[in-house]
C-alpha cells in the first residue's frame, strides 16, 4: 500500500507541474490576443475565482465550509496529526527553511481539505512519518482510484493548447490563435497574429487579457 501511496504523491506534484504549465501556456495565449484587441492602457476585468471575496485590505480566501457527512474520519484524523507536525506554532525554534518547508506542507493540506481531495492527505503523511496503517480498509480503492483520476486529469491538460503551447513553432502558435479567435467569434488577418505572436507584450502592473466575452463586442 506504501508503495500505491508514494505513486500517488508522484503523480499529485506532477499533476501541479503540469496544470502550472498549462497556466502559463493560457496566460500567454491571452496576451498575445491582447495586443491584437488593444492600443494603450486600460483597465482590464478579469473572471475571479470561486471562494475568493475582497476587504479594504486587498484579497482575502473565503474557502467553502465542508460539511461533516463529507469529512471522513480518517481524513480528518490525519489532518489533525499533520497539523501536529507543521502548524506555525509548531514550528518556533527550527531553522528559516525548516519553517518554510513545514509551512509549506500545513499550506498544501489544508488546500487539499478544501477541495475534498482527502485522499492526497497520505502522501504528505507518509513523508512526515506519520502511521496511519490502522484506516488502510477505510480508503485502500479509494487510492486506486484517485491514481487513475490523477492519470486521466494529467492526459487531458496534455492535449490542451495551452500545455502543448512551449513546445509550438511560429506557425503552430499562428494557427492556434486563430483557431481560438474564431472559435469565439473574433476574425482577425494571420499578418495580425504573426505579428502578436513575435511581439512582446508590454502593460501595467496588474492587468490582465480581457475575457473572451469582452474581446467579441470590439
Amino acid at each position: 500500500m506504501n508503495e500505491d501511496i508514494l505513486h500517488l504523491g508522484y503523480l499529485t506534484l506532477r499533476l501541479s507541474r503540469e496544470e502550472s504549465r498549462r497556466d502559463i501556456g493560457e496566460q500567454e495565449i491571452k496576451e498575445k490576443i491582447y495586443l491584437l484587441h488593444v492600443n494603450g492602457d486600460i483597465s482590464l476585468k478579469v473572471e475571479e475565482e470561486p471562494h475568493v471575496t475582497y476587504n479594504k485590505s486587498g484579497r482575502i480566501s473565503s474557502p467553502p465550509k465542508i460539511k461533516a457527512s463529507e469529512y471522513p474520519v480518517w481524513a480528518k484524523k490525519i489532518e489533525k496529526e499533520i497539523a501536529k507536525k507543521t502548524h506555525p506554532d509548531k514550528l518556533l525554534g527550527l531553522s528559516e527553511s525548516e519553517i518554510k518547508e513545514k509551512t509549506d506542507i500545513f499550506l498544501k493540506t489544508k488546500e487539499h481539505i478544501e477541495n475534498k481531495k482527502f485522499i492526497d492527505l497520505l502522501p504528505i503523511a507518509l513523508s512526515l512519518g506519520i502511521d496511519f496503517s490502522k484506516y488502510f480498509d477505510a480508503f485502500q480503492d479509494s487510492v486506486t482510484d484517485r491514481i487513475r483520476q490523477i492519470q486521466i486529469e494529467i492526459h487531458e491538460i496534455q492535449k490542451t493548447v495551452y500545455w502543448q503551447w512551449e513546445n509550438y513553432n511560429e506557425e503552430q502558435k499562428i494557427q492556434a490563435i486563430d483557431l481560438i479567435l474564431k472559435r469565439s467569434g473574433i476574425q482577425r488577418a494571420k499578418e495580425e497574429i504573426k505579428k502578436a505572436v513575435n511581439k512582446r507584450v508590454k502593460r501595467k502592473t496588474g492587468t490582465r487579457p480581457l475575457p473572451f466575452r469582452k474581446l467579441r463586442k470590439k
